[in-house]
């Protein structure tokens, strides 16, 4: 091939001196006319022949890579069919055009298949196939990752199949899997209360046949289980002998109801499970977790915590329920801890509810309260709080129950965007649900500064002539808590379903004198969960309570929520806890 360019280069530069010559000799005007005929005569030949040169050039160009292109298929159809990896090539229709060797051998039992569908020799869809994602599937008991590769040739798609063996791969997965370790913890359910008054001989028997129950329970499991507390045990097994006593439905619980004190009561177990950890310190995590969700139900359980969720076995027992102790603590620890992204929920739960009802392009008042509020509660570790009051609000309501909040939450622009409570703390201002409208600095808003916005007068939006929304109420914490005291009032449902404070009579503000009365009447017990508070009361009691705390304003509480028997209190520390708790057992004590 160079040679051949030689040649050319060679023309082109004989056509290109003839054509210099010429020139030369009409400069000289010394040339005779037959000569310059016979030149031209000369430069066109040469012309014509370049041409013809590079004609046949690129015609043999074409010749040597049509060549080569064969003698590379010829090479891969043979590095193909020589391949240890089955591959077929296949039309888009699925009508088989080539399959190697070892295609034929383990998908064909040596048949014929050019001509034949996919579909019928394989069972495989070519129309499901994704160049960017392979599929799994079996033949004869052997695992395959199926890859796919298209090309058009003669406007015709081709389609490369390759089949790659992954049996052992996937075994030795599974075999991972199922070698896992699994962190197991037993609690027996309320032990100091059953063995209160049971004599020292007595607590012996008992702790032989429980620690005899547990080993049975692990016999077979090639797991370790150790003894970390009278009334606590630690294991560890693979999760393969775990889903055993999963399917099994973790008959360790009812044999342990076998074990009697006093021949009256008998022993239950909590079990909390982690399953599905990457460490072994994650697995204990989860079996924490699990084990405060099982003594959150009552006891007498198994939680299982895996990546996906809890499972929960047994439950058959109502005793343990109505006696421990670690119930209202392990449900606030659980929700606590189950909550881990609670600063960004808390964030995304305001700006969205703001977004809707303000508009993409916030007004500058809204945006900068809110975040001034987020700053303060995220970076003293409130968010947690105000995502378990959320849940709890947004639930009752739900479930068709009306539900007071208290303290802080009055003039928090946050907790009203979080749907905890309707009062809006912003001064009175107008909005448009329907093109996002707003007015806070018009001279008629301006008039009901310090007042409430639902005193405005009734208006249309300017831009879109939707009735405008009135809201706001221009007081501060300072404020909210006494005045609502001072005037007497109380919330009660209204006409609409919404909840609205109303004005009592002279009669219900004497009964605030009797609110310590009440108090004591009402109580039942209480726990804490590092900075919140747990009251228990008397059924129907919580709201009566928890106004008599609002009434005594301790100022260590932040706010409360008040259920029918149960009232959950936000406190400021956990120091503020426990000097709360002192003043509530001093109150009631008298």
């Amino acid at each position: 091939m160079k040679r051949k360019y030689g040649v050319m280069i060679a023309t082109w530069i004989l056509w290109f001196i003839s054509i210099l010559v010429p020139l030369f000799c009409v400069v000289l005007k010394r040339v005779p006319q037959r000569f310059l005929t016979v030149q031209f005569l000369v430069i066109l030949l040469l012309g014509i022949l370049l041409c013809v040169q590079w004609i046949w050039l690129r015609r043999a160009e074409r010749l040597q890579n049509t060549a080569i292109r064969g003698e590379i298929e010829g090479a891969g159809m043979a590095a193909l069919q020589s391949m240890t990896v089955p591959v077929i090539l296949a039309m888009r229709t699925g009508e088989i055009l080539w399959c190697n060797e070892i295609f034929r051998s383990r998908f064909a039992a040596s048949r014929s298949v050019q001509g034949r569908s996919v579909q019928d020799v394989i069972h495989l869809n070519l129309a499901a196939l994704d160049q960017n994602r392979d599929l799994l599937m079996e033949h004869n008991g052997l695992s395959y990752r199926v890859h796919a590769v298209s090309s058009v040739r003669d406007q015709q798609e081709i389609i490369a199949v390759q089949f790659l063996e992954i049996t052992d791969i996937l075994r030795l997965q599974h075999e991972q899997t199922n070698s896992r370790p699994c962190v197991l913890l037993l609690v027996i359910d309320s032990y100091d209360d059953l063995l209160q008054y049971a004599r020292e001989s007595e607590k012996a028997q008992v702790s032989a046949e429980v620690e005899r129950v547990l080993e049975d329970f692990m016999q077979g499991t090639d797991g370790v289980i150790r003894k970390v507390e009278n009334d606590l045990f630690y294991a560890v097994m693979e999760s393969r002998h775990l889903h055993e006593i999963m399917n099994n439905r973790f008959h360790v619980l009812d044999e342990a109801r076998q074990i009697r004190v006093n021949d009256r009561m008998h022993i239950t177990f909590s079990i909390g499970v982690g399953d599905g950890a990457s460490t072994l310190a994650e697995s204990e995590k989860f079996a924490r977790q699990s084990l405060d969700m099982a003594l959150g139900r009552g006891g007498d359980q198994a939680a299982v915590k895996t990546e996906n969720g809890f499972c929960f076995f047994g439950g058959a027992s109502k005793g343990v329920e109505k006696k421990s102790k670690t119930k209202i603590r392990s449900i606030a620890l659980a929700m606590q801890e189950l909550i881990e992204n609670s600063d960004q929920d808390l964030k995304d739960i305001c700006f969205n509810k703001a977004h809707e009802m303000y508009g993409e392009n916030l007004p500058e008042i809204v945006e900068e309260r809110l975040n001034r509020e987020l700053n303060s509660i995220i970076s003293n570790g409130f968010a947690v709080m105000y995502i378990i009051a959320q849940k709890l609000v947004w639930k009752s309501n739900e479930d068709g129950y009306l539900v007071g909040s208290r303290g802080s939450v009055g003039s928090s622009f946050v907790a009203t965007m979080a749907g905890i409570t309707e009062v809006n703390p912003l001064r009175p201002h107008y909005y448009c649900e329907k093109c996002h409208y707003s007015d806070f600095d018009s001279e008629d808003v301006k008039a009901y500064a310090g007042r409430a916005g639902c005193d405005m007068p009734d208006k249309t939006c300017p831009v879109c002539g939707a009735k405008l929304r009135k809201e706001g109420f221009d007081v501060t914490q300072a404020t909210v808590s006494r005045d609502i005291r001072k005037l007497a009032l109380s919330k009660v449902p209204g006409k609409n379903g919404r909840q609205k404070y109303a004005l009592l009579n002279h009669q219900d503000h004497q009964m605030a004198e009797k609110y310590v009365g009440i108090l004591r009447e009402a109580f039942v017990s209480m726990d804490q969960a590092q900075n919140i508070l747990v009251i228990k009361t008397v059924s129907g009691m919580a709201m009566a309570v928890a106004a008599a705390l609002d009434a005594i304003h301790f100022h260590e509480i932040v706010g409360c929520i008040a259920g029918d028997d149960t009232i959950m209190c936000a406190v400021r520390s956990v120091d503020d806890t426990i000097l709360v708790m002192d003043k509530l057992r001093k109150l009631i004590a008298g």
